[in-house]
């Protein structure tokens, strides 16, 4: 809070990957925020499954600025999400989705097509975001990086090496593809195109 009262920018990013987490701590803010009349507006992250299951939070913060919320929903299916070991469902994504939007707040989803991805799943995926109605995305190939619970399953696929680091940018596809390479280019760009030419 004493935080808050010394930034004279008007809009905050906070950049902790779970702010939206704990509801006695966010409670205890909101309040502090309230009674030192904070005047910002706030970018938080979040998981799908705790705005899903916290619309009273939600309410609460977008009252006093909540604006942006960057979630992982990374998928469009229970199976791909479980693969994720995301503990959280499709049913989540979109429930959070439908919240943040009314309550005003936009919602800047991150999504993680994998590897083995052909045309129909790409469809699926843009399905997904047309139902959703999502219109900032941010869509990553999976890429497993040192440290992370997926690196060990995926180390001895990996075909880009680790000293070329201007292509593990969470852009390029560092994993054996499918489709052929070109194809899943494409086929992620396309879906940027129809997600942001969709009027």
């Amino acid at each position: 809070i004493e935080e808050l009262e010394q930034i004279k920018a008007d809009e905050v990013y906070i950049v902790d990957d779970i702010f939206l987490i704990n509801k006695s701590r966010l409670s205890k803010l909101a309040a502090m925020i309230r009674e030192r009349n904070i005047k910002k507006r706030y970018l938080v992250y979040a998981r799908a499954d705790f705005i899903a299951q916290n619309e009273d939070i939600i309410a609460e913060w977008a009252e006093l600025g909540l604006s942006a919320v960057f979630i992982g929903l990374e998928a469009a299916t229970n199976s791909e999400l479980d693969s994720m070991n995301k503990e959280s469902t499709v049913d989540y994504n979109f429930r959070a989705v439908e919240i943040l939007r009314k309550y005003k707040v936009d919602t800047y989803g991150s999504l993680i097509p994998n590897p083995d991805y052909m045309p129909e799943d790409w469809e699926r995926l843009w399905k997904f975001i047309k139902n959703t109605g999502l219109y900032y995305v941010n869509i990553s190939p999976l890429t497993p990086m040192p440290g992370t619970e997926i690196w060990n399953d995926f180390k001895d696929h990996i075909i880009v090496p680790r000293e070329a680091h201007g292509l593990w940018d969470l852009s390029h596809i560092v994993l054996p593809t499918k489709m052929p390479l070109k194809d899943y280019y494409r086929s992620l760009l396309r879906l940027y195109s129809r997600t942001i030419l969709n009027l």
